[in-house]
């Protein structure tokens, strides 16, 4: 048996019976499905046509994922390539084809609504409907003042759309209480306004489904859950729309031609169609970086767009738990975390800090882009050390230098999947 590398690559089986290859009809280009019953050290155990069959393969597939089969060659052993699976890793791949050419950040998207919602012109042409969704969007973003409170930092980024379905999977009966204040629920109620009662109902099979994974330990919600566990609060979040579905499979033409002329200046919805549809692209990457954590481990990543005064800047956050030398979590020792913060402020220019937690013993480093910018963090720094002592912990290393900063969002490793078809 051959070891596999990645999807595409072959799988070669050693039946273990004579004649058992007539048995079950594997001929030359014949399709086969085959469900994966069980991982072993070496490999796969696989049912095919209700036979029980061991496959050597470095694919990591869960329990119940179901793969579909060619059959490349019968002798003088099975050669089977994978030409499909429902796996996660094949869902995350499928959504990543769809919102990764539409990366834009945040503010870069909800600058251009902010402008066409200040038209009076444009703000006249709109329905009720789409002007409400707009200015109830809008209202969510927060201003510079709230992001200097701990308090307030904590309610943002419960809202900020990286947890709403798993939020609505266990609000109940307070579904649309919880849907009402988060910003992807926000974003799906302007797109789905903006094509209400323009499309026929469901026209599209679904191509948003999610994988259910948990990144989370035990006990705490999930950032990200299927649509399934959010259809219930529908109503709130409009996540599985006719629109949205036509917006992420890039296919905005489609939606203005069957507009049926429930919004009259089309270039106009363009506009925000695209906008929302790209903001909505960039929470789903958010999402889809959470879940794709394996063992429970955390690592969020959060973007906010912050207003200061007229301007809009932005504030990256990636929440992530270390692992130990040895690659894992030690028991022995404290879970060890790791925060990595940007900002890109118009006065500041560009800055970063990295603030590693292991126990009650805190490192904090900086990088600022403009060296006068280094110079007014290495004043403030003794008030930073002197808050964190009163917090309790011990200051390890701080300090600050001249550099240009990484963004969160340039370094996941989401980004370095394959999502090509190597044989295409």
């Amino acid at each position: 048996m051959s070891r596999i590398g990645n999807i595409q690559t072959p799988i070669s089986i050693q039946l273990p019976e004579p004649g058992m290859a007539a048995r079950m009809s594997f001929q030359s280009g014949r399709l086969l499905t085959a469900i994966v019953r069980s991982a072993m050290d070496s490999g796969l155990v696989l049912d095919i046509n209700g036979e029980t069959i061991q496959a050597r393969t470095d694919l990591a597939l869960s329990t119940g994922a179901t793969l579909t089969l060619q059959v490349m060659r019968t002798q003088p052993d099975v050669l089977l390539k994978v030409i499909g699976d429902t796996s996660a890793q094949s869902t995350v791949r499928q959504l990543l084809r769809q919102i990764l050419p539409r990366q834009k950040s945040l503010p870069e998207s909800l600058r251009p609504l902010r402008t066409l919602a200040e038209r009076a012109d444009v703000r006249g042409r709109l329905p009720e409907a789409v002007r409400h969704s707009l200015e109830s969007l809008l209202a969510r973003v927060p201003v510079s003042e709230q992001v200097a409170k701990p308090d307030k930092v904590q309610r943002i980024l419960e809202e900020s759309g990286v947890f709403m379905e798993s939020h609505l999977s266990t609000a109940g009966t307070q579904a649309a209480e919880t849907s009402a204040a988060d910003f992807k629920a926000a974003l799906l109620r302007l797109l789905s306004a903006l094509q209400q009662d323009a499309l026929p109902e469901d026209p599209l099979p679904r191509s948003d489904s999610v994988p259910k994974q948990d990144p989370r330990p035990i006990g705490q919600p999930r950032p990200f859950a299927t649509e399934a566990e959010a259809g219930n609060a529908r109503s709130g979040s409009a996540s599985t729309t006719a629109a949205t579905r036509l917006i992420e499979n890039g296919r905005l033409a489609e939606l203005l031609s069957t507009s049926g002329g429930s919004v009259t200046d089309a270039d106009t919805v363009a506009q925000l169609l695209q906008h929302a549809g790209d903001g909505l692209a960039r929470l789903q990457l958010m999402q889809l970086h959470a879940a794709s954590q394996a063992g429970g481990r955390i690592d969020w990543l959060f973007e906010l767009p912050v207003l200061h005064g007229n301007r809009m800047d932005v504030v990256q956050l990636r929440i992530q738990e270390d692992e130990d030398a040895d690659g894992g979590r030690s028991e022995s020792t404290s879970r060890v975390f790791q925060v990595h913060v940007f900002f890109d402020f118009e006065n500041t220019g560009q800055l970063a800090a990295t603030i590693r937690l292991l126990g009650e013993r805190v490192n904090t480093s900086w990088w600022a882009e403009r060296p006068e910018t280094v110079q007014l963090i290495n004043r403030e720094l003794p008030k930073f050390e002197a808050a964190l002592k009163e917090a309790g912990l011990t200051p390890g290393h701080v300090g600050c230098r001249q550099g240009r900063p990484t963004r969160p969002s340039d370094e996941l490793p989401i980004l370095r999947q394959g999502i090509l078809d190597e044989k295409a």
